[in-house]
């Protein structure tokens, strides 16, 4: 593992995690010197800033890391995946020991920061569930899931920059869709009842005629 104490500028070997190849990494936001590291054989600890490593126990032996997260308001919960049997893991006392939550393929995890208990994960790589894995929302920890529609999440954006007066082509490039997507997703909450404002009138163009003379 390696670390920088200078933005990046220059990096130096904090120690060899015993794990072997190192998947994934998480930094207590409250305690920068708590790390932990999310291997090929379990999930490690360091509480010196990556000098030395423990392991926790529950497991299994044949761990492989996809994903590491650790709960910005309570830094004791910390959550792991493991990609070999699609099956996600929680720690609730620092990663000492981890308890089996479900059993769902995630690579990415992201926490709410003002409530441990809610988070979200996909099982594509980044939170945009590239590769139509979706995304799924936990309000229990991760004991159990639903996934989420990112349809309506388009709509939603969809109409609120349509109701600050956007254009289509601006709400294009504002939400990163194409026109034709947008004016489908307005078209959808159209028939859902809303009702958008009319867009200004566009200026008109002067005339030659209406032109002032050079």
């Amino acid at each position: 593992v390696l670390k920088s104490v200078d933005l990046g500028a220059t990096w130096s070997s904090t120690g060899n995690v015993a794990g072997g190849s190192v998947i994934a990494l998480a930094v207590d936001p409250s305690a920068p010197a708590n790390v932990f590291a999310g291997t090929e054989d379990g999930v490690f600890k360091s509480i010196d800033g990556g000098s030395n490593w423990t392991a926790g126990v529950g497991l299994p032996e044949d761990f492989h890391a996809g994903a590491l997260a650790i709960a910005p308001s309570n830094p004791a919960t910390v959550y792991a995946s493991d990609t070999l049997h699609n099956a996600q893991y929680k720690s609730i006392d620092g990663g000492a020991t981890w308890t089996l939550m479900s059993s769902r393929p995630v690579r990415v995890v992201a926490i709410d920061p003002s409530n441990a208990m809610t988070m979200y994960a996909s099982g594509g790589y980044g939170i945009y569930a590239a590769g139509g894995y979706g995304v799924a929302k936990s309000i229990d920890g991760g004991a159990t899931w639903q996934t989420l529609d990112l349809a309506d999440a388009d709509m939603f954006r969809v109409t609120a920059l349509a109701d600050e007066g956007l254009s289509v082509r601006d709400i294009a490039e504002e939400a990163g869709l194409s026109k034709s997507s947008v004016q489908r997703l307005k078209k959808r909450a159209e028939g859902s009842g809303h009702v958008f404002p009319k867009a200004p009138p566009r200026p008109q163009k002067a005339s030659v005629s209406q032109r002032p003379p050079a």
